[in-house]
């Protein structure tokens, strides 16, 4: 079972100044900076104004030169020979994933040892709960229906029923035929459901109903229903997956009251503020080492906190604005998401303590999710070997890199190529040890000349960060879901 490892109170920030600012003193008309190459405010306003209905503000701009930066540091780091296939470098660029399964492992371990749900505790449940599981056809008839309608409806129910009692599987047969949008699709599964749930006539016929039997034709202002109940084999798991939730939730919050107690955590008492100002500028704070909550033996420090941030908000298209949502969050918010983060960056440290990793089959799936989005990327940039010369100069591999990034854009804001994103924790790894900035005073610049070429041109903006730039199907391999 895989918990929820990322902070889940509501933090964060603006995106804003992105980078090593100081790297531009001297360049105003440069908004970012990657691996030697150079991203002018031209070219940025440029950008902007070919992209329909976007919003000329600090958020835009900011969006394209973060997204630039990526793409160069990848194409740069590609063109230099990195194949980026080091185990260690995979495992750091899509942490959340290796985090998810490695606390998955580590919680069903501790569930299990202590039993959240035993057989009999479960028998117990059920018989308290006095609910029951049913499977049902519908075929619909408003009730104002012509006759002839009310006739043929009943025609293809009574059809239903006879192939139901003739030993047909019942959840084909809801799949098939069956006319109701809430239940269809699954197989006509209600449940577990208690006594009053459905109208009626529905909710005595179901009741009345022995494990395993069939209805007679009910009708209701629904139309024409038949009814199963499960039997009590088919029942138990879905009685164990409603009642299991609320009983591993408990043990979950007595589990991480434990962990406060005994490691002793603590909020420090200028974490919050410390937290608001490296949400501001991630970037500047990649490494930061004051403390903002401790424990027995360690603590979580603000790179700490900027990775876990990182991992939430590393989505270019989605992470600006809940950045911006983030900078909102009261104090007392921020304190408690704080503290969560702290009892979640101690229970990973518990999972590896306790030895808990990636078995075979789940290192292979992480990997080949990150290699096989690596090589869409590449495709999508054009970057192949064919593209790039291994005997031409090192200068030269680096002029044709940055070409392709550049005409990359080029061909997504006409909407010939779809926005890819960095898979996982990548664009973290790169930044991390890349040479790269964001300058706030060459993206205002861009703006300026945007709203110059608009207004030239008779344009009209509005509208947030969109147009032809729009993530490609499917996304990233991003570990929201995490344990």
């Amino acid at each position: 079972m895989r918990r929820s490892m990322l902070l889940v109170a509501t933090l964060a920030v603006s995106l804003g100044a992105c980078g090593k600012a100081d790297m531009f003193s001297a360049h105003p008309d440069m908004v970012a900076k990657a691996s030697g190459q150079e991203l002018p405010a031209e070219r940025v306003a440029e950008i902007l104004t070919s992209v329909k209905g976007i919003s000329l503000d600090p958020v835009a701009a900011n969006f394209v030169a973060n997204l630039w930066v990526d793409y160069t540091l990848l194409a740069q780091k590609l063109v230099a020979g990195d194949a980026m296939t080091d185990s260690l470098f995979i495992r750091e660029a899509m942490w959340t994933e290796v985090a998810s399964y490695q606390a998955g492992q580590f919680f069903d371990s501790l569930m299990a040892a202590r039993d959240p749900l035993s057989a009999e505790k479960l028998d117990s449940a059920i018989t308290a709960s006095g609910m029951i599981n049913i499977q049902h056809v519908l075929v619909s008839v408003e009730q104002d229906a012509a006759e002839a309608q009310r006739v043929a409806a009943r025609r293809k129910i009574d059809g239903i029923l006879a192939q139901a009692r003739a030993g047909a599987d019942f959840a084909e047969l809801a799949r098939v035929h069956s006319e109701d949008p809430g239940s269809a699709e699954g197989g006509g599964y209600y449940g577990p459901v208690p006594r009053g749930q459905f109208v009626p006539a529905f909710d005595s016929v179901s009741f009345a109903l022995e494990p395993g039997g069939i209805s007679d034709v009910v009708p209701t202002q629904f139309g024409f229903h038949i009814i199963r109940r499960l039997t009590d084999e088919e029942s138990r798991p879905r009685f164990e997956e409603a009642f299991q939730g609320p009983l591993i939730n408990g043990m979950e919050e007595a589990y991480y009251a434990e962990l406060r107690e005994s490691k002793k955590l603590k909020v420090a008492s200028n974490a919050v503020p410390l937290a608001k100002e490296a949400l501001l500028d991630l970037d500047a704070n990649i490494n930061g080492t004051k403390k903002l909550v401790t424990y027995s033996g360690g603590a979580v420090t603000v790179a700490d906190f900027v990775r876990w941030i990182r991992a939430q908000t590393n989505d270019p298209v989605q992470g600006p604005q809940m950045l911006q949502d983030m900078q909102q969050t009261p104090d007392s918010n921020m304190q408690l998401g704080l503290q969560q983060m702290g009892e979640r960056f101690l229970f990973l440290k518990e999972a590896e303590a306790a030895g808990m990793d990636l078995t075979p089959e789940q290192w292979t799936e992480v990997r080949e999710m990150f290699v096989g989005t690596i090589d869409s990327i590449k495709a999508d940039l054009q970057l192949t070997d064919d593209a790039i010369d291994p005997n031409a100069s090192e200068a030269d591999r680096r002029a044709a890199a940055a070409m392709k990034v550049d005409q990359f854009f080029d061909r997504m804001v006409t909407g010939q190529s779809r926005l890819r994103l960095l898979p996982g924790m990548l664009s973290w790894s790169l930044r991390s040890s890349g040479d790269y900035g964001v300058n706030p005073a060459g993206a205002a610049r861009a703006i300026e000349l945007a709203q110059a070429k608009q207004a030239v041109e008779g344009g009209a903006a509005g509208g947030m960060p969109g147009g032809a730039i729009q993530p490609a199907p499917g996304g990233p391999p991003v570990g929201n879901g995490t344990p």
